[in-house]
């Protein structure tokens, strides 16, 4: 009894440990700076399943998501190089679904002209221009 449970368990840990494999592509080859890391499928080894991550060389995440089975599934995250997250995209069975959001930074943009198509027209988003002025009726 007690030798049955013991293998019921052994094949339990077996199949569930190797249900994933986690791959890691470098940068560098000394292997120290992580580029990419993803899970694949055990049953092929090729088959991205499961948690993926991408990142830029400065060490800050560029893109995070997952997969089923070989698919993009639920939200996928990019941020700039600073690690600021600017879009979100949701997928369904490896299809965008929704509209996705994009996110962009406050801007502050300097040395703006009277002149410029900025001043005259409306902006969109965290947009601001700072113009130069010598009295203050201008």
């Amino acid at each position: 009894m007690v030798l049955r449970n013991l293998a019921i368990v052994f094949i339990f840990i077996h199949f569930t440990a190797s249900g994933q494999r986690v791959v890691r592509k470098y940068f560098d080859p000394l292997k120290q700076q992580v580029e990419e890391e993803y899970t694949v499928s055990a049953q092929d080894g090729k088959t991205l399943d499961g948690p993926y991550k991408r990142y830029y060389p400065n060490g800050h995440t560029e893109v995070e998501g997952n997969f089923s089975n070989g698919y993009r599934s639920g939200v996928f995250r990019e941020y700039n190089e600073e690690g600021v997250l600017v879009r979100k995209i949701s997928y369904l069975n490896g299809k965008r679904h929704g509209l996705g959001h994009t996110f962009f930074e406050p801007t502050l943009l300097t040395g703006a002209r009277a002149g410029m198509r900025l001043a005259r027209e409306e902006t969109f988003g965290p947009l601001a221009a700072v113009f130069r002025f010598e009295t203050e009726d201008e």
